[in-house]
Formats: structure tokens, C-alpha cells, sequence
């Protein structure tokens, strides 16, 4: 049977191509998040549901509490902490798809502690920021809740890549525990990535990523066929190279760079994982390469997080274009109220209940403590990041301007000194 499943799998790969949106799935890979939905019961399953995708230090965790704050209406999970209900921003449920129906049923067991999931007038809020960075979360939430709102906060990469080394760096020194990932293919752990300088960790990233050919620059475009053979596994795209020739924001012509899965597909191997509890050596075998194809990528993503235009796309091609706001982290911080009601609106949750509670930005964990002379210590890699994204950031403002929910009016800076 397994055997069956597979080849009827790989045979719907190949023959459904993605022509712009394009949710079915079979061609998103999304065979076994669908036995999630079919295992839970239909009352749990709320009736709105909306996203915030990231980007990671991009003001995710202001929107929440603001959101939170703001409107009876917004929910988010609840759990029992030394016997006090705790708010749970980021479940990361979506991150990994090697998920039971035991954990499906819990995840959706936590939102049911803060509101009845069949109230229409209730939106049940998922902030974790890491789904717009990988593949799987698009996927799985289009399975699961393909009618959920998707929220995307962007901020200038250039400073969030920075934000992000910054925060691990104050971890390591306050000695926060972070997951240490599998010492392979010359991947060291989080504890010794966070050591090192940021302009050594964006050398090393950029230099793996050019090796992969997933850089998505311009000057070293591969061929599709070229990019794929030097991955060297399995992708779950099924847009041809005909189909992403077609897209209205390529400029690449017969050099067509793959998906953001392709390219990066950790924690995408679908078929790889199964649902079930069993411990059978065919279900330990199936987990072991799994962990092996994801040791592949170094989990920093410090430069790769921030190639929003590629990572967009890829939920674009899960859910329809109006489904999806793009906000800017700039725009919020000067003035929340304005994006904070655009948010609310897209939600279309009851203006009547809205309350106004303007945020003073600078008591709301905007920032970390910076290194002195940041721009002098790291003016050479910040000058290379700045072009590097320089290709991203404008074909990420044309897919901007297609959406029908588009309120972008600013552009990131291209210097440091901007």
C-alpha cells in the first residue's frame, strides 16, 4: 500500500503544473497534513484563523501584543502555567511537518482555552515567525486552514540579518539556552555560530548558498535542471521551468532560479515522514533521513531570511493573493496606529470594539543592545549585503504592487548611510 501511495504520489507531481496560485495537495506536497484535518474533530477546527508569517525581528511580537491588546476578538492559544492561563504567541506548530494527531489535537486544544473555535466572530491568531522562512508552513497551513488570513511584517534584511546575529549573541553572553543542531558537513552548533563575528557568518552563508546556486542573484542565475542536479535531493515544486518563465516578475528569461523549496526544502520531505505512532524500524528509518537532509542547511539563515521576494512567492503559490497582507516593520514603528487598524481591517474584525492604545516604541522590545561603532566594525559586509539585496528588493516591490491588499509605500534603504 505504502508503494501504491508514493507512485501515486510522484505521478500527480509531475502531471499538475502551478500556473500562479495553485493550492491542491498533491502538487504543495501536502499529502500528510491532510490526515491531521481528516483525525480531528469538526468542532475543534476554528472558524477563522489568521497567521502572522514573519519575518523574524521584524516587530512580529509588537503586532501580536497590540492585536491582543487592541480587540476582544483576536485569540490566541492559552496554556496552564503554575495554575495561570499563559498567551502563547509563536506554537511553530507549521515549522515541522513530523507532526501526530495527538499534537494536531493539542495545538488546537490550546486555542479552544480562550474562545469557542465555532464563533464566527472569533479570529484564533498564530504569530510564530519562522513559517514565511520555511518551506513546510505554507504548505501545512494551506492544508489544514486554506481560507486562514496571512499576515507578513518586513523589515529592511540588511538590519534584520544583523538583528537577528545580535539576538543570538545576547543569548550566548546571558547564557539562554539555545538547540544545538547536528555537527554534519562542517555545520557547527548554534553555541559556536553565535561566536563568531557577523561578518564571518554572512561569508560563510553566502558562500554556501552560492555553492548550492541558491544565491537568487542576478549575475549567477543557474538553468532550473543545473540548480536542481546540484542539490542533489528531492523537491517538492512541481512548477515547471516553463511555468516560472511565465511569471510576471521574472526578468531572468531562459535562466529561471527554482522555488524557495527547491532550494531549500529543510523540513519539507514530505513522504519521508508518516503520522503514525509506531515504532517500527520503517518509521526510524524514515526520520533518520529526514535529519540528514535537513543537517545539510546551516540553521542561522541569517542572509536567506531575508530574500522575502522568494519566500512570498512560495505562499503565493498556496494561497490566493488577496489572503495575504504585506506590512512594513518601518511603517509600524512610526506610526502604529495607522498599520495596526490597516491590520484590522484586513481581518475584518468589528470596528466597534476596537480600542486605541497607542504604544510607545521604545518600551516595546524593538531593539537590542548594539555592539559601539556597529557601521565601522562591519561597514564592509554591510556594504556587500546592501547589494547583494539590492535584485530581491525590487522584484519583491513589483509582486508588491500585484496584490490586492498592497498598502507597501516605502522602499528599504540601499546603504547603510540611508
Amino acid at each position: 500500500m505504502r508503494v501504491l501511495v508514493c507512485l501515486l504520489f510522484f505521478f500527480l507531481l509531475k502531471t499538475n503544473t502551478c500556473y500562479g496560485f495553485c493550492s491542491t495537495p498533491y502538487s504543495s506536497c501536502c499529502l500528510s497534513a491532510r490526515s491531521l484535518v481528516s483525525g480531528a474533530s469538526p468542532g475543534a477546527m476554528p472558524k477563522n484563523m489568521a497567521f502572522i508569517i514573519g519575518a523574524q525581528k521584524s516587530g512580529t511580537t509588537f503586532l501580536f501584543d497590540e492585536l491582543i491588546r487592541r480587540h476582544p476578538n483576536i485569540r490566541a492559544q492559552q496554556v496552564e502555567v503554575d495554575g495561570k492561563n499563559r498567551t502563547i504567541k509563536e506554537p511553530q506548530f507549521f515549522s515541522f511537518p513530523a507532526r501526530r494527531q495527538e499534537q494536531f489535537d493539542e495545538y488546537l486544544k490550546h486555542f479552544s482555552r480562550s474562545g469557542d473555535p465555532q464563533d464566527e466572530s472569533l479570529t484564533f491568531l498564530d504569530a510564530s515567525p519562522n513559517y514565511m522562512y520555511y518551506p513546510s508552513a505554507a504548505c501545512g497551513v494551506a492544508t489544514v486552514f486554506p481560507d486562514a488570513r496571512i499576515i507578513a511584517v518586513l523589515r529592511d534584511p540588511v538590519q534584520r540579518a544583523f538583528s537577528q546575529w545580535n539576538m543570538e549573541r545576547i543569548r550566548r553572553d546571558d547564557k539562554i539556552p539555545v538547540v544545538q543542531t547536528e555537527q554534519q558537513e562542517g555545520i557547527v552548533s548554534d553555541i559556536d555560530r553565535t561566536s563568531r563575528g557577523f561578518d564571518d557568518m554572512v561569508a560563510r552563508e553566502l558562500q554556501y548558498i552560492r555553492s548550492k546556486q541558491c544565491s537568487f542573484e542576478a549575475s549567477a542565475s543557474p538553468t532550473l535542471e543545473s540548480s536542481r542536479k546540484n542539490l542533489g535531493f528531492f523537491s517538492g515544486s512541481s512548477a515547471t521551468p516553463e511555468a516560472k518563465a511565465k511569471d510576471s516578475n521574472q526578468e531572468l528569461d531562459s535562466n529561471v532560479w527554482p522555488s524557495w523549496n527547491d532550494c531549500f526544502p529543510c523540513m519539507f520531505q514530505c513522504g519521508i515522514f508518516n503520522h503514525s505512532s509506531s515504532n517500527d524500524s520503517s518509521s526510524q528509518l524514515q526520520h533518520i533521513k529526514t535529519r540528514e537532509l535537513c543537517a545539510r542547511h546551516p540553521a542561522a539563515g541569517l542572509v536567506r531570511r531575508g530574500l522575502y521576494v522568494h519566500q512570498l512567492k512560495w505562499w503565493l503559490q498556496h494561497f490566493k493573493p488577496e489572503q495575504l497582507l504585506v506590512i512594513s516593520h518601518k511603517e509600524m514603528y512610526e506610526d502604529p496606529d495607522i498599520i495596526i487598524e490597516k491590520v484590522m481591517d484586513f481581518l475584518k474584525l468589528d470596528p466597534q470594539k476596537r480600542k486605541r492604545n497607542k504604544k510607545v516604541a521604545e518600551d516595546s522590545g524593538w531593539s537590542l543592545p548594539k555592539p559601539k561603532n556597529l557601521i565601522k566594525m562591519y561597514s564592509r559586509v554591510l556594504t556587500e549585503l546592501y547589494q547583494y539585496y539590492q535584485q530581491p528588493n525590487k522584484e519583491l516591490y513589483r509582486l508588491l504592487a500585484t496584490l490586492p491588499n498592497n498598502g507597501w509605500k516605502n522602499t528599504f534603504p540601499e546603504s547603510s548611510q540611508d
